[in-house]
């Protein structure tokens, strides 16, 4: 038996076969809505391109669903880049102003150093020329001082020649005195006083011999005396004086000795090359007055 079948009839269709577009349908719709709200995101995170977000969605909506699992995908593999740049700016602005405040306390530091050099250089001119005033005085105080010691040593030559002829004045004044005391004990010598004898005998005086200043041989300085009145070893200036004063220099040697061995030895090597001798000499009417002749050599004295 056939069936005929009208053209309008529709066949019918099993349950499976009308399930598979609704479930597709839905999970379009489900990718679409992710897409918008990851968008939606972005032009959140991305505040420089919010028309850039809007094109976006609107094209979005525009897309075929069988082209929508496709661009879902390229949307999910794209980075984030404007959240690591705004999160790299607000991890930038604390550091630009830690840096910016460190610049100001270093700054300040700058000024305080420059000012402290300024007073420095400043304290240093000041003590340079302090030091120069003290180099200054120091050099007038030198040349004071020098000029003091140069005194000071004319001051003791003077002492020492002055403390010389007091010796020899005391040692003058000693010899006169024993001169004195030898006159008086000539004139005060008792005269013969039988005045009814027979005159005296006319009887030749006898000179008087004067005795030389006696001799110290501690003395500071000793005179020799080669040529003069005299020859011989004095510690008497004045004395040696008397022996040479009125003679001719070519007739008169004597010098200076500063210790009683230099005199000795300049005596006898005047000595040993002749050139002791006796000028001027009157002896014995002269004796009263210069002494005896014979030379005076005070390590021969008995």
């Amino acid at each position: 038996m056939r069936v005929y079948l009208s053209p309008t009839a529709q066949t019918p269709v099993p349950s499976s076969a009308t399930v598979q577009p609704v479930s597709q349908s839905t999970s379009n719709t489900s990718a679409v809505s992710a897409l918008r709200g990851r968008l939606n995101t972005m032009s959140l995170q991305s505040p420089g391109s919010p028309s850039k977000a809007a094109h976006t969605a609107s094209v979005s909506n525009n897309v075929p669903s069988s082209s929508t699992n496709a661009a879902t995908s390229k949307v999910v593999q794209v980075p984030n880049t404007a959240t690591n740049n705004n999160d790299t700016a607000s991890n930038a602005t604390p550091n630009v102003a830690q840096l910016q405040a460190e610049f100001g306390d270093l700054k300040e530091i700058v000024w305080k150093l420059i000012k402290s050099n300024n007073r420095l250089k400043e304290d240093t001119s000041q003590l340079k020329n302090e030091v120069n005033d003290l180099k200054e005085e120091a050099a007038c105080d030198r040349d004071e001082i020098t000029l003091l010691k140069s005194e000071q040593s004319t001051l003791r030559e003077e002492l020492k020649q002055l403390r010389a002829e007091n010796r020899d004045i005391i040692e003058c004044q000693s010899a006169l005195a024993d001169l004195i005391a030898s006159i008086q004990s000539e004139i005060g010598r008792p005269e013969d006083a039988n005045d009814d004898g027979p005159e005296p005998s006319v009887l030749v005086p006898v000179p008087v011999i004067l005795t030389p200043p006696g001799f110290n041989s501690k003395a500071d300085r000793f005179y020799v005396v080669l040529q003069g009145r005299c020859p011989g070893v004095y510690s008497n200036l004045v004395w040696v004086k008397k022996l040479t004063n009125g003679l001719e220099s070519k007739d008169c040697t004597w010098q200076k000795a500063n210790s009683y061995q230099e005199a000795r030895a300049l005596y006898e090597e005047g000595e040993r090359l002749n050139e002791i001798k006796i000028v001027d000499r009157d002896f014995p009417n002269d004796a009263s007055t210069y002494g005896p002749i014979i030379p005076f050599v005070p390590w021969r004295q008995s």
